[in-house]
């Protein structure tokens, strides 16, 4: 592997043990309430659809609208779950 091949490998590495090590504080402090609000994962869908936009490489491209058609199904789910929890108030 040439160095620059590795030095590279070695910054992704790096950057991925730092996104790891902060997932976990994000998401204490996320407004929990976010996750069941279906305007919440669509504004995540489109973010990652305007990333996707501007990716070249089609893999990456492709992953990137992946990710995007899975915020749009949580957001279909959300919006499941505030219907049945609006129908349980009624009950």
């Amino acid at each position: 592997m040439a160095r620059a091949d590795r030095l590279g490998y070695a910054t992704e590495r790096a950057e991925g043990a730092a996104l790891s090590a902060t997932a976990p504080q994000t998401l204490a402090m996320a407004d929990l309430t976010s996750i069941n609000d279906p305007a919440y994962w669509r504004s995540r869908a489109e973010e990652a659809r305007t990333i996707a936009e501007q990716i070249d490489e089609p893999d990456a491209k492709r992953t990137m609208l992946e990710i995007a058609a899975g915020y749009e199904r949580m957001a279909v789910r959300a919006a499941r779950r505030a219907v049945l929890k609006e129908m349980k108030k009624s009950d």
